[in-house]
């Protein structure tokens, strides 16, 4: 995981919120895809991430 602000701490805040933001929904993002591939699958959970 990359963390933004220890490799850059002079950066702005709201620019560094934003950053972990988009990492937040990249990662909700692949579990309600992988969520839903299994409930289409048949199966009756999902795999847990990784």
């Amino acid at each position: 995981m990359r963390r933004a602000m220890a490799i850059h701490p002079r950066r702005n805040l709201a620019t560094s919120l934003e950053t972990v933001t988009r990492y937040l929904e990249r990662m909700l993002g692949a579990y309600r895809d992988s969520d839903r591939s299994a409930q289409q699958a048949g199966l009756s959970e999902a795999n847990p991430g990784p």
